[in-house]
């Protein structure tokens, strides 16, 4: 976990260098930087033509190393106005891997003896959406764990019986087909997201039925902290999922009908959800 001294001194690392980098050109051009765990920041220039495009660039770097990314920062050089005053300041752009929220601060500077010097504290101007796989107000690993609920409602009852056929498979592809025939908006998103990582998720998944119900009481706890007005239809959605998915079992039929009430059990609280 990212704590606020690692994070700190990671953004006094992105203006010291900043500032270095802008003593030496003078015109400045836009960095990414990106720390891995306990690492030293890694500094990439951003050779775009424009914000915008040094924006997209550092997103594309930041894509192919988000799995391994902890910290990320964007920096440029902007004017900005306090208090009926303009300034020349260092742009920086932040996120960890911890917060589905960033932010966007400047650091004021001026020339003295032909050489950029900081004064006074770094000023917040905006939040900002974390780039480090960040969907709406989870991280990238929380949106993974909410990714992984369909999936598992599915293997509750796939497996009860011990058999994955392809009438059961069938029934859960139309959900990913058509992630709008579930009908909460996060559910929608989840079911989209998740027919590329499906046989993975599977593969990955808990061996026990406890430790599936575990894994999708993680996903129920996550919307009802970050999304309450979604979770009665996140929960819905899970339960009709596995009912569907139920009624073409052909094995244990005691089983399915046992882990179907176990898993509606845990999902009935959704009747009292914030609405």
């Amino acid at each position: 976990m990212i704590n606020s001294e690692a994070l700190e001194s990671f953004i006094e690392t992105a203006f010291s260098r900043s500032l270095s980098v802008l003593d030496q050109q003078k015109v400045f051009q836009p960095l990414l930087f990106t720390q891995q765990g306990d690492n030293e920041p890694k500094t990439d220039p951003l050779t775009a033509n424009s914000l915008e495009e040094a924006f997209a660039e550092a997103q594309n770097l930041i894509n192919d190393k988000v799995d391994e990314l902890s910290l990320y920062a964007v920096v440029w050089d902007a004017e900005v106005g306090v208090e009926g005053e303009k300034y020349k300041a260092i742009m920086v752009e932040f996120g960890s891997d911890q917060d589905a929220q960033g932010a966007v601060i400047a650091q004021r500077y001026t020339w003295q003896d032909g050489n950029p010097v900081a004064f006074d504290r770094p000023i917040m101007a905006r939040q900002v959406q974390s780039r480090l796989g960040a969907v709406g107000p989870f991280t990238r690993l929380q949106w993974l764990d909410i990714v992984k609920a369909p999936v598992l409602a599915f293997v509750t009852i796939g497996g009860a019986d011990g058999n994955y056929d392809d009438e059961k498979l069938a029934v859960f592809s139309k959900y990913l087909a058509d992630p709008t025939k579930a009908e909460g908006k996060v559910t929608q998103l989840a079911l989209a997201h998740a027919g590329p990582l499906m046989q993975e998720i599977i593969a990955h998944s808990p061996k026990t039925p406890l430790e599936v119900l575990a894994g999708i009481q993680k996903a129920q706890t996550l919307l009802k902290e970050k999304e309450p007005s979604e979770y009665r239809a996140f929960c819905e959605d899970l339960y009709a999922i596995a009912a569907a998915v139920a009624k073409k079992s052909t094995g244990n039929e005691q089983a399915v009908k046992g882990m179907l009430a176990t898993l509606g059990k845990q999902l009935s609280d959704s009747k009292t959800a914030v609405q």
